[in-house]
């Protein structure tokens, strides 16, 4: 029997005022890649709203999350995970492999080093976002170490599932994108800030460690473009609701 999961992210809602899942959904199962909205009160209203059609809902968080903390992450996590916990079909992914009969979810945030297309060095983009007033520099230090930590988990969570005889079908999602070159061609993301922060360039270190070639797939979010590609045997796609119309955005069926 195939297993199926709708896939979405990067919703960015700032209320809940024409989001419906009614007639949308085409899994028994959903995974959320980030973004869905920054107020937590509303995260908690789509949950409420997705639990009506879901059996499961997985749910990695993106930067959007967080942004109403002011650079206090401990408390951002800990509300999300407060959230989470109010609903018996929703199940945090951060921290928490979820392993499946068919396929087993890994998911990380894995945010950003500052410097994904290398047009320029992580210092000169923190320096450039703290002054504009877009990211405090100890809020983006903050992120730098995150995303270190970030890639690591990853790595060793590969690496720990190589000798699993029940992990064969390996689902990793991050919001983060996780290769330059999905995004390097865009004009608005290439030689800018926007780019430079739209992924972390060593989250995908960790396939050097899946040695057994048991990633089949990798779900992302953060960017607003359309991505379908299969690389070395993985495919690697995501499906953005930034700017569309949320009316008739649909999630994205992946199949198994």
């Amino acid at each position: 029997m195939s297993l199926n999961f709708d896939l979405i992210s990067d919703l960015y809602l700032s209320s809940m005022k024409n989001v419906s899942w009614k007639n949308k959904i085409t899994s028994p199962f959903c995974i959320i890649a980030g973004n869905v909205t920054s107020d937590h009160n509303i995260l908690y209203e789509f949950f409420k709203e997705l639990s009506k059609y879901y059996k499961a809902i997985f749910f990695i968080d993106g930067d959007l999350e967080h942004d109403m903390f002011e650079g206090d992450f401990l408390k951002s996590y800990s509300s999300l995970t407060s959230i989470c916990n109010m609903f018996e079909k929703v199940i945090f992914l951060h921290e928490n492999i979820i392993i499946l009969n068919e396929a087993t979810l890994m998911a990380i945030n894995g945010w950003t080093t500052f410097d994904f297309l290398g047009s320029e060095n992580s210092s000169s983009v923190i320096d450039f976002l703290d002054v504009i007033g877009e990211v405090p520099k100890d809020a983006s230090s903050k992120i730098y170490q995150m995303s270190i930590s970030d890639q690591e988990y990853l790595s060793n969570s590969i690496k720990s599932c190589q000798d699993m005889k029940d992990v064969n079908n390996l689902i990793v999602i991050t919001n983060s994108v996780p290769m330059p070159e999905f995004v390097k061609f865009d004009n608005e993301y290439n030689q800018s800030a926007l780019g430079n922060t739209a992924g972390n360039p060593a989250i995908t270190r960790g396939l050097f460690d899946d040695v057994n070639y048991k990633v089949r797939t990798w779900l992302f979010g953060k960017y607003k473009g359309i991505i379908d590609r299969k690389i070395n045997g993985i495919r690697f796609t995501n499906n953005p609701g930034i700017n569309r119309n949320l009316e008739i955005y649909f999630p994205k069926i992946i199949k198994f």
